[in-house]
C-alpha cells in the first residue's frame, strides 16, 4: 500500500518540480531585465502575454476585457511603466516572480481581485489561492470587482492592503446598446460565456422543454463554450432528447466584437452560474437592453439590484453548488415577459447609470493619483 502511494504520487512531483524550474529559470530572466520607472505620467504594464495582446489589438474575452479599455486611456509598455496591473482571473505565469521583480524595480502593484478559489469549485483551490494571496499581499492597491469579491478574498486570501476600493466591472455603453426591433411576443432568452459547470445550460433547456410544454413561444440561443468534460455531446443529445431542436440554437464561442450584435437580438438574459464574483456578461447583457433572470448568489445581487432583472434564491455555500429550480426558472421568465418592455428599459438604464467605462477609466485615474509614483512639481 505504501508503495502504491508513492508510485501514486510520482507524476504530480515530477509536474511541480518541472513548475520549480520553471519558475527559477523565469526569476533568472527576470534578473537581467530592467525597466525605466517614469516619474512624470502614469504609465501601465499589464504584464508579458497580455500586454503584446493588446499591442496586436487582439479580441480580449473574459477577464481580460476591462483591460482592453485601460489601454485605450493608459497603453501597455512593458519597458517604462510605475505601475504593474494585474487581474487575478488572468494572471500571467509565474506571476508572483512578476510582482517580486516589478516591485524591486520600483514600480507599484495594483491588483484588480475577481473571483477566488473554493471547495465547491475545483479541487486546486489551494493552489491556486496559495498564488493569488502571493499577489494580493504583496499589492499596493487592491479593486475588488463587488463586495462579496472582497469577502470572499478576505477569507481565502488574506487581508487587503492599505489601499483598496470596491469597483465593479464596465461595459462601453455606446457599443453595447439596445437596438429597435420589433417584439412578438416570443421570448428570446440567451445564455452567454464560458460554461464550465453543465447546470448553467442544462436548467435554461429543461425550463425551455417545460415552457414550451404550455405553448409558451420560446427560444433560447447558447452562446460560448461548453466547457465541462463532454459538455457539447451532452447538450446535443439533450436538446434531441427533448425535442428542442426547433426552439434552440447552439453558437459556440464568440468574440467580443460579435458580442453586442448577439445581445441585442435577445429578449432576456439567463445567468444561473453559483457565487459569480462580477460577469463581465451580466453588465453586457443589461447595457444591451437585456433584463437578466440569474442565481442570487455571489456578487450578481450588486449588480443587478432591483432594475437590472431578477434574481432567484439559492444557498451561498462554498462547499456545494446550487441552483434555481426549473419552476421558479419558468416563473420568473414569464413574470419578465409580461412587462419586457419596461424591463427592457430598465436594465439599459441601469447599467448606463452604474457601470460605464468612462467613469470607470475616471475612477482608475482617481485611485492611481493615490499611489507615490509622480514626483510632485513645484
Amino acid at each position: 500500500m505504501y508503495r502504491m502511494t508513492r508510485l501514486t504520487q510520482l507524476p504530480a512531483m515530477i509536474y511541480g518540480a518541472r513548475v520549480n524550474c520553471q519558475r527559477r529559470l523565469y526569476r533568472r530572466r527576470l534578473a537581467r531585465q530592467t525597466i525605466e520607472v517614469p516619474t512624470d505620467r502614469i504609465a501601465l504594464s499589464y504584464g508579458p502575454g497580455i500586454g503584446d495582446e493588446l499591442r496586436q489589438g487582439k479580441n480580449l474575452m473574459g477577464g481580460k476585457v476591462k483591460l482592453t479599455y485601460l489601454h485605450q486611456r493608459y497603453p501597455h509598455d512593458g519597458d517604462r511603466f510605475n505601475i504593474l496591473y494585474l487581474v487575478s482571473s488572468a494572471l500571467p505565469c509565474h506571476s508572483a516572480e512578476l510582482v517580486r521583480w516589478a516591485r524591486n524595480q520600483g514600480a507599484k502593484i495594483v491588483l484588480n481581485q475577481n473571483g477566488v478559489a473554493y471547495p465547491a469549485w475545483t479541487s486546486d483551490h489551494v493552489a491556486i489561492n496559495t498564488e493569488l494571496a502571493t499577489v494580493l499581499t504583496q499589492a499596493d492597491l487592491v479593486i475588488y470587482q463587488s463586495q462579496f469579491c472582497k469577502q470572499g478574498a478576505d477569507r481565502f486570501l488574506g487581508e487587503p492592503p492599505a489601499l483598496w476600493e470596491v469597483l465593479p466591472n464596465c461595459v462601453d455603453i455606446a457599443r453595447f446598446t439596445p437596438i429597435n426591433r420589433a417584439l412578438d411576443g416570443t421570448h428570446r432568452l440567451l445564455i452567454a460565456g464560458t460554461h464550465y459547470h453543465r447546470e448553467r445550460v442544462t436548467l435554461p433547456l429543461h425550463a425551455v422543454h417545460a415552457l414550451a410544454d404550455k405553448d409558451v413561444p420560446v427560444r433560447l440561443t447558447i452562446a460560448g463554450r461548453l466547457a465541462w468534460p463532454d459538455g457539447e455531446n451532452e447538450v446535443r443529445n439533450l436538446i434531441a432528447h427533448l425535442k428542442l431542436a426547433q426552439r434552440v440554437t447552439v453558437t459556440g464561442p464568440f468574440t467580443h466584437s460579435q458580442a453586442p450584435s448577439l445581445y441585442s437580438s435577445h429578449d432576456m438574459f439567463l445567468h444561473l452560474k453559483h457565487m459569480d464574483p462580477c460577469p463581465n456578461v451580466v453588465i453586457e447583457a443589461m447595457a444591451s437592453g437585456l433584463p437578466v433572470i440569474g442565481s442570487g448568489s455571489g456578487g450578481m445581487a450588486e449588480l443587478v439590484q432591483a432594475n437590472g432583472g431578477l434574481l432567484l434564491p439559492v444557498s451561498n455555500s462554498w462547499k456545494e453548488l446550487f441552483y434555481p429550480s426549473v419552476g421558479d426558472l419558468c416563473d420568473a421568465i414569464m413574470k419578465v415577459g409580461e412587462s419586457i418592455v419596461e424591463c427592457r428599459l430598465r436594465a439599459r438604464r441601469h447599467a448606463a447609470e452604474h457601470f460605464s467605462s468612462e467613469d470607470w477609466l475616471d475612477s482608475h485615474a482617481r485611485l492611481f493619483s493615490t499611489l507615490p509614483v509622480l514626483t510632485p512639481t513645484a
